[in-house]
């Protein structure tokens, strides 16, 4: 059964270094809710005794201190644990001084985590600006064991509530990093500052961060569609990760070939695959425990892309203010072909996408709607009562300010788990 995981009660979040050299991190926290009723916040955090309550009835938006942050391979507890009287939205931006790094994605709410990851990150830019991962812990007695990529080496760390393990590497791409654990944990990974390599860039790193979804050993027929990002047409690469035993067949298809590439569980080295260059839409689907990153080119980010099954009728969503510097925002909307005309914004008819792109074989009854944003508070459904994808990013196409991408939210598959304290009645 899938379940929303956009929105919940409960979030225990931590946060990754920024590259911030020889600037400060701003690091904003936006709640969005989609009731009318007066909501209560509580946060606290063992770092400075921080605790703050408040109310708010739509939106909320929150600065944190950079201190926050977790630098270089370390223990320590900065967590930041957050408690609602209903369930809400979380959105994270971490951006720098002068909008030179940057990245945003969404909350994972407690009800919503797991027990199993891999990482997902990438390879550092330099020594100076390191890949890494963060491993929160959501309990107490809290134990959790980490495989490296190549599956020949592990280690164990014991954490309790708010206790935090950060691993980070200027050498090496942690990427597929099996991390299990015997309670609730939260995990965040990318890169401090990264670039794609070896695709001909010599400049323009940018903060490349998500929060992880667990791995539910599902091993169910799944389809993913990665968008393309337009205006003008920008680079990206897909990774599709999984352990090597949980993959049966996982084939990928783009709108420029007309043909299937099909995989096993044997050419994911160190638990993933990598995709050439790609500039239009793509899709992978098959049989196995897999999930899918994308990661844009010059000016980075990185996001995880929700399969077709984790689809959701409603988000609630903000296009961030901290990118100031000429951003061009965006939505990519995936939907059935022929619903993509009751794409509604705030109740009422969005504008005129951009572009409508077609998805290829065998999800060509998809179609890739892409709505120009201004900065602002958003919630997107469709008249025609269908679920959607919907995954928003930003960029200005001529410089080396920061650029962000994330998937607004999906639905996480807890078949033969308790259900979980989400309202899923308008999500069927």
């Amino acid at each position: 059964m899938y379940v929303p995981a956009t929105f919940g009660r409960e979030f225990v979040l931590g946060f990754p270094d920024d590259s911030d050299r020889g600037q400060t991190d701003f690091i904003n926290l936006d709640f969005l809710s989609n009731t009318n009723a007066t909501i209560r916040v509580h946060i606290e955090s063992p770092y400075t005794n921080y605790h703050k309550s408040f109310v708010f009835t739509s939106k909320y938006n929150l600065t944190i201190s950079d201190g926050f942050e977790l630098k270089g391979t370390v223990t320590d507890k900065r967590a930041l644990y957050i408690n609602a009287s209903q369930d809400i939205t979380v959105v994270i931006t971490n951006v720098q001084t002068g909008d030179a790094s940057g990245d945003t994605y969404t909350a994972i709410p407690v009800e919503a985590l797991g027990t199993k990851y891999i990482v997902a990150a990438y390879v550092p830019y330099t020594s100076g600006y390191p890949s890494e991962y963060q491993v929160v812990a959501v309990y107490d007695n809290t134990t959790v064991t980490f495989v490296d990529p190549s599956g020949r080496h592990s280690f164990t760390r014991h954490l309790d509530r708010f206790g935090q393990y950060q691993f980070s590497s200027g050498s090496e791409d942690p990427s597929g990093t099996v991390i299990t654990s015997n309670k609730k944990i939260s995990v965040f990974a990318g890169v401090t500052c990264g670039q794609l390599k070896n695709h001909g860039y010599s400049h323009g790193c940018d903060l490349m961060m998500t929060q992880l979804p667990p791995v539910t050993n599902d091993t169910s027929y799944k389809a993913v569609i990665v968008p393309e990002l337009i205006q003008p047409e920008q680079d990206f690469i897909y990774r599709i990760y999984a352990e090597s035993s949980n993959v049966a067949r996982i084939c990928f298809n783009t709108t420029n070939q007309h043909y299937a590439s099909c995989s096993v569980g044997s050419v994911f080295r160190n638990n993933f695959n990598e995709s050439t260059i790609q500039t239009h839409t793509s899709v992978i689907y098959g049989n196995g425990s897999f999930f899918v990153a994308q990661i844009k080119g010059h000016q980075g980010f990185q996001t995880t892309i929700p399969n077709t099954q984790q689809y959701l009728k409603k988000y609630q969503l903000v296009v961030p203010s901290l990118y100031t510097d000429g951003q061009r925002s965006f939505c990519a909307v995936i939907t059935k072909s022929g619903t993509e005309d009751g794409i509604w914004i705030d109740g009422k008819p969005s504008t005129p996408p951009t572009r409508v792109s077609k998805v290829p074989a065998p999800l060509d009854d998809y179609v890739v709607a892409t709505i120009a944003m201004s900065k602002g508070y958003y919630e997107f459904t469709n008249r025609y009562d269908v679920a959607f994808g919907l995954i928003c990013y930003g960029y200005e196409p001529s410089s080396n300010h920061a650029a962000y991408g994330y998937v607004v939210g999906f639905a996480i598959n807890v078949a033969g788990s308790v259900m979980l304290n989400f309202y899923i009645d308008t999500f069927k």
